[in-house]
Order: structure tokens, then C-alpha cells, then sequence
């Protein structure tokens, strides 16, 4: 099995509220509760991931300008 597909149990505690919804999610979905919290996780951890990858397109976007502007001043220097 490779690393990529190995899991691995945690055990929490949670409120009585969440525990609650969790309980009512699970029996309308009929996903298991352990799975829930692992779709959670899972959306948590891509937001993280997204969110971070946006942070770096700023910067991506930025070094694309200082090119763009750089060719546009030489190619002036060139029609000089």
C-alpha cells in the first residue's frame, strides 16, 4: 500500500451540539459520522492549501508584471 493511500484513526471529543448534528447529518445522508468529520478535515485542509497557492499568485503575478514592463522598456529602447 502506498504511503499516498495509508490511513490513519483519530479519536476526538466533541461537543453534545456537534455530536448532535452530527448524529442527524449521518442519518439523513447515510454517510458515517466518522466520514463527515473526514469530509470535513479534508475541505478544511483544500481551503488552507487554495487559499495559500492564491497568496503565491499574488506574488507569481507581480514578478509577471516586472517582466511585462521590462520587455515593454526594452523593446522602447529598441524603437530609440
Amino acid at each position: 500500500m502506498s504511503e499516498e493511500y495509508k490511513v490513519h484513526r483519530v479519536n476526538t471529543k466533541l461537543p453534545e451540539e456537534l455530536n448532535n448534528w452530527l448524529d442527524e447529518k449521518s442519518k439523513r445522508t447515510g454517510i458515517t459520522k466518522s466520514a463527515l468529520i473526514m469530509l470535513a478535515v479534508q475541505a478544511s485542509y483544500d481551503q488552507q492549501t487554495m487559499l495559500s497557492r492564491m497568496s503565491d499568485m499574488g506574488e507569481v503575478a507581480h514578478k509577471l508584471d516586472e517582466v511585462i514592463n521590462a520587455i515593454q522598456d526594452s523593446q522602447r529602447n529598441d524603437l530609440n
